[in-house]
């Protein structure tokens, strides 16, 4: 390490052990989401579902469950706090690329959109 090598947060999350880091995190927070969605009947990439259940409505279960939903909540606020900390570490194409790689994973495992889609 020489004077002016740049040791702040975003060099140590960047490049190709940021984006494995990141990549672990996501799919981990996004597994259990998945997970939860499933439990809690909730159709999560349908239009306007997601931000339902930021918001704490619980109609978006068609399995009641609050303790559940809450966690669900509570995960996909996560989701939202990574998502800025990969944004201001990697950047927005590394950060697209580690998210649009984690859902079509996801999508092949889990069926999480309305009858019409």
């Amino acid at each position: 390490m020489s004077p002016g090598d740049d040791v702040g947060p975003r060099s140590c999350l960047g490049g190709t052990h940021g984006s494995t880091l990141y990549e672990d995190a996501f799919a981990s927070v996004d597994r259990s989401v998945a997970l939860l969605a499933y439990l809690c009947g909730v159709r999560l990439l349908d239009a306007g579902v997601i931000e339902r259940v930021v918001r704490g409505d619980e109609t978006v279960c068609s399995k009641s469950n609050a303790t559940l939903f809450q966690r669900l909540r509570g995960l996909v606020a996560l989701h939202y706090q990574l998502t800025d900390a990969s944004l201001s570490a990697a950047g927005p194409k590394e950060t697209a690329r580690v998210l649009s790689g984690l859902r079509a994973r996801l999508a092949k495992h889990l069926d999480l959109r309305g009858s019409s889609n």
